[in-house]
């Protein structure tokens, strides 16, 4: 089995956020990460504002809209390098 590239990862957590009302342990249970591995990732996406953390009694994590960008082009790059090894 391959490991995912960070690329893969920060895509997958986008799209996780996609949905309302995402907490950090629904992120971490979807995308298949530890809290320890998790955390870089939704710091970094909240710092760029790709996401945005609602506090609350449980932290809720929201895709932006630039976040949506990022993902769509993401997508777009990932379909690009499985055109290629197909």
């Amino acid at each position: 089995m391959l490991r995912r590239s960070t690329d893969q990862i920060i895509a997958q957590i986008l799209e996780i956020c996609l949905k309302p009302g995402v907490a950090k342990t629904n992120v971490v249970n979807r995308a298949n990460l530890n809290f320890n591995t998790a955390m870089p990732y939704l710091d970094l996406l909240t710092g760029r504002g790709l996401l945005e953390a609602v506090p609350g009694k449980s932290t809720i994590y929201k895709t932006m809209p630039n976040g949506r960008k990022a993902l769509k082009a993401l997508s777009s790059i990932e379909d690009m390098m499985q055109e290629r090894l197909d």
